[in-house]
């Protein structure tokens, strides 16, 4: 005999399971998604970590490296490990003795290559703003000048970014295609207007002035590892000495400035000119991080500017992805 008692009870239980498989499904489903990103967030904390491994491991490079050589040039064999053919290397976490998993690969940029824009004088930056934007050079440099005599409280820049604030500055000029500042061609950096930075799609990366000024150097110049833009940019200096420069230490670093006496191609008073803005020592990095985890999905960058000239190396500068 039918009993709607009976049969209520039993629609009530099928709702019942029924809202229990879907709500079971649905935690499932949530579970399921937070797990994942719960693995992503520790596979992104391990490649971190891996990150802050190596850039300490490098601090210690570059203290030892200071307390062994009076100089320092491009071709520090320390870095033999870290680069392969002037590109970096992809190295595995373990070869270095790190415990987290994962690959790496590192950029070390010399700060003291660069020129200083809290240091330099008119007549050395419109030298330098020639080769980028000659139509108004020299007009760019009073205007540097001027804004950083102008600054409240503050008589430098704290960053090149600052120079974004200059009239007469175009930012494609400023940004150049190297976007990270890794010194590397990435794909975003070679796609044309697909992807930010637009750039040209030419298979070469073409830098901006950001890649070649600083505020964190001791304000001269570097001579064995300064390109030759900013070696042309002393006075007296042009782009066939910058060459000649380069060349020479391409076979011989120069370990003292006073090897520069020696070269008879460079006139004696240009000579002069060098040995005032010269240096062949270095105490400020960028040092520029990327870590993988095992897959090589999943990267974390870190990009900080370390000072060696401290008797422990302190970081100036930092930035994370």
């Amino acid at each position: 005999m039918f009993n709607p008692r009976r049969s209520s009870v039993l629609v009530i239980a099928l709702f019942v399971l029924f809202f229990l498989s879907v709500l079971a499904l649905s935690l499932g489903y949530h579970m399921q998604g937070s797990l994942k990103l719960t693995s992503r967030y520790l596979d992104r904390f391990s490649s971190f970590c891996l990150a802050q491994g190596v850039l300490v491991s490098l601090e210690d490079i570059l203290a030892q490296d200071k307390e062994k050589n009076d100089y320092y040039c491009l071709d520090q064999q320390w870095k033999d490990e870290f680069m392969l053919n002037g590109m970096p290397r992809i190295l595995q976490a373990r070869d270095t003795g790190f415990n987290a998993a994962g690959k790496y690969k590192v950029s070390v940029i010399d700060e003291e290559s660069k020129l200083n824009i809290n240091k330099a004088d008119k007549d050395i930056l419109t030298n330098f703003l020639k080769i980028f934007q000659p139509r108004n050079a020299e007009e760019l440099a009073q205007n540097i000048i001027d804004y950083r005599q102008s600054r409240e409280g503050l008589k430098e820049f704290y960053s090149v970014y600052e120079l974004l604030n200059i009239k007469g500055l175009e930012q494609k000029t400023f940004f150049g295609e190297d976007t990270n500042e890794n010194k590397e061609l990435d794909p975003v950096e070679d796609d044309g207007s697909l992807r930010l930075p637009e750039d040209n799609q030419n298979g070469v990366l073409d830098l901006g002035l950001k890649d070649f000024l600083t505020v964190h150097s001791e304000g001269k110049i570097n001579i064995n590892t300064a390109p030759p833009e900013v070696l042309a940019s002393i006075p007296g200096m042009n782009e066939d000495y910058a060459r000649i420069l380069v060349d020479l230490r391409k076979s011989k670093p120069f370990k003292s400035i006073d090897e520069l006496k020696g070269i008879i191609v460079i006139p004696e008073k240009v000579i002069v000119q060098i040995l005032r803005f010269a240096t062949v020592q270095s105490n400020n990095f960028k040092i520029f991080v990327t870590a993988y985890h095992d897959d090589k999905q999943i990267s974390r960058e870190i990009l900080a500017i370390v000072d060696r000239s401290h008797d422990k190396p302190k970081i100036v500068y930092w930035r994370q992805n």
